[in-house]
């Protein structure tokens, strides 16, 4: 299953350009670049146009998972 996930996200990153494992700086500047081409305010308003920028967003969201640190066994429980 990793394996599969792994080339899914590969798929991802070349949507934004990028090579996989980019720094998260590059992911973020490749990202901003494409919302400003692909904003819906930018392509006529069009729910295609709002269902693209939304698809892009969950790629770039599914991509930042990965600098996120991993939460310890301790934080499960939320703060005290």
């Amino acid at each position: 299953a990793y394996k599969k996930m792994a080339i899914a996200h590969q798929g991802h990153w070349q949507y934004f350009g990028l090579q996989q494992g980019a720094a998260e700086k590059e992911l973020n500047g490749a990202y901003k670049k494409m919302a400003m081409r692909m904003h819906p305010d930018k392509n006529g308003g069009t729910e295609e146009a709002k269902r693209r920028f939304q698809q892009m967003k969950e790629r770039y969201e599914t991509l930042k998972e990965k600098y996120k640190p991993a939460a310890s066994p301790d934080d499960a429980d939320g703060p005290e």
